[in-house]
């Protein structure tokens, strides 16, 4: 099993939101468990719209906190908009895996 490269990730993070595991599978000539692996290493979700959903670390300390304080996941979910399962899963890795496994968001110069 080969590494992945940063460009790699990028490429299926970009490629996650529009093609199938199967498609992006050909295109990046992996498996299609490899790429189901990565997605979810990647932690990305795809929004009620079929886009690819990213959180970073700064959404999951937000997630977070408005769930200690009470909010549904359904109510979550219409924040970020995405759907109810999607911040259930979210959640549960959040509190799997930590902050550390999310991406800083990116600074803009």
């Amino acid at each position: 099993m080969k590494a992945w490269t940063g460009p790699e990730e990028k490429q299926l993070i970009n490629l996650h939101c529009k093609f199938s595991l199967k498609d992006c599978a050909e295109i990046l000539n992996r498996s299609i468990y490899s790429i189901q692996k990565k997605v979810d290493r990647l932690f990305l979700t795809r929004n009620p719209h079929g886009q690819a959903q990213i959180y970073f670390a700064e959404d999951i300390a937000h997630i977070l906190e408005l769930a200690e304080i009470g909010f549904t996941h359904g109510q979550i979910a219409m924040c970020f908009n995405t759907t109810r399962k999607s911040i259930g899963s979210t959640i549960s890795k959040a509190r799997k895996y930590g902050f550390d496994k999310y991406p800083k968001r990116p600074v803009i110069n």
